[in-house]
């Protein structure tokens, strides 16, 4: 409630008594200021608007467990599996050449990217600079690459099979067989393999979820 006090005067021209300065003007507020509440639990789940990040669904919240169904239903700001994963990556070539048969045992770094259903690996393999037979038959690395959209098959979020491509810096490229396993939400198992008349090439570890870069 808002008190003013007007100036004095020290009578009236009209004849009215003075003003004594004791009168008191009242100025009440309106019903409906347009002021701002506070929080809002809207679907009644114990959580405010303040943190839930779904105030119409009352199983999306902190305090729920995620499932893989393509919802962040605790609020962490990952739908599921999101994110980047990293980690060691060991693969195997065997050719032969001119007859002689080869081996190269390669220690290869993975990348996966993972948006929703969509999903991008990267296996990047350099082979050793000074093995020529490793340079004429593979090129100074190979790259493993799967891309894939999750929308687009019937297999459950947490499992992937299909094909990916394995291709040389030399130029040459064929495609491989590979496998995805979601452990959890933040552990994916990696496994490829393909043999060829003269080249077979396996490879498999595991990735870990890594935290976004502030």
């Amino acid at each position: 409630m808002l008190l003013l006090s007007p100036a004095c005067s020290a009578g009236s021209e009209n004849g009215a008594p003075p003003d004594t300065g004791n009168e008191e003007i009242v100025i009440e507020p309106d019903e409906d200021d347009g002021e701002d509440t506070g929080p809002v639990d809207a679907d009644g789940d114990g959580y405010d608007d303040t943190v839930d990040c779904d105030d119409r669904n009352p199983n999306i919240n902190p305090g729920e467990l995620e499932t893989w169904d393509g919802r962040d239903e605790d609020c962490d700001g990952r739908r599921d599996a999101d994110g980047t994963f990293r980690g060691p990556i060991t693969a195997r070539a065997t050719a032969i050449y001119e007859g002689q048969g080869y081996a190269f045992d390669l220690t290869c770094t993975g990348a996966l990217e993972r948006d929703g259903a969509d999903f991008t690996l990267l296996v990047t393999c350099p082979t050793d600079p000074e093995d020529e037979m490793a340079q004429l038959l593979l090129g100074a690395s190979v790259l493993l690459q799967i891309e894939e959209d999750l929308d687009a098959r019937e297999a459950a979020y947490s499992d992937w099979e299909g094909r990916g491509t394995v291709r040389s810096s030399d130029g040459w490229d064929m495609w491989l067989d590979a496998t995805l396993a979601w452990d959890g939400f933040d552990t994916v198992a990696f496994a490829a393999d393909r043999t060829a008349a003269s080249l077979a090439i396996s490879a498999e570890g595991g990735l870990e979820w890594t935290p976004p870069e502030d």
